[in-house]
């Protein structure tokens, strides 16, 4: 599940993408309203958590204005009041929930699951690179229109690769993006996962879409490399 935070407090935004990608979501920041509004726009979020912090962020009318720009997604509004008009304000201006802070963690996710549970994931955009094609709506990948089985965590790592085709991401980029902080840079993990990639994605096809770049990282598509 992609999850897009939308807060100006960058080490609480942190913390809460710490604690959903141990969930196994895939998660994003964004620190400016601005921000926000062009990537709800821009890919099809499963859910957008905002962090409502006045006088910085003006929660409920974020709300309002990720509504105009991609009225489908799931949105879960953190509010700083605890006063009921807080919260119906949120949910006036669009926001399948309301959660004051602070909360539990536990409580946190629970809300998260739940909200996603009752509406239903969005219908999102296929991402395609040559013959390789992804469906986030559909957590499906296929290549040549054969069907390939993923784990959530192989799915979040190819889903990376291809939002940056033929650009090279280096190991703590791939480590940030998909297992967030508090991995250790010096480890092996990522290379792991990008063998169980190779064998699943490019196993059986002439063309290798997965490159090693070397001194740098990986790339999907692009140049033909080894």
């Amino acid at each position: 599940m992609h999850v897009l935070i939308a807060t100006p407090d960058l080490s609480y935004g942190r913390f809460l993408e710490r604690a959903l990608r141990a969930q196994g979501y895939t998660v994003d920041l964004a620190a400016e309203p601005l921000d926000a509004t062009h990537l709800a726009g821009a890919v099809a979020w499963d859910l957008i958590i905002v962090d409502s912090s006045p006088p910085k962020l003006d929660g409920a009318e974020l709300v309002q204005r990720l509504r105009a720009t991609n009225g489908s997604p799931n949105i879960l509004l953190l509010t700083e009041g605890r006063h009921p008009q807080d919260r119906a304000r949120g949910l006036d201006m669009g926001a399948d929930d309301c959660v004051s802070k602070p909360c539990s963690l536990c409580e946190l996710v629970a809300r998260v699951r739940a909200v996603v549970r009752r509406r239903g994931p969005p219908l999102g955009p296929v991402l395609r690179v040559e013959d390789l094609e992804l469906s986030w709506a559909l957590m499906t990948v296929r290549r040549a229109q054969r069907r390939i089985a993923l784990t959530p965590k192989e799915f979040s790592l190819l889903a990376y690769l291809m939002q940056n085709a033929g650009r090279p991401v280096t190991r703590a980029m791939i480590l940030d993006s998909v297992w967030g902080l508090g991995h250790d840079p010096q480890g092996n993990v990522v290379d792991v996962y990008v063998y169980y990639l190779r064998r699943k994605v490019d196993s059986g096809f002439a063309k290798r879409l997965i490159q090693t770049v070397p001194g740098v990282g990986y790339r999907l598509g692009g140049e033909r490399g080894g």
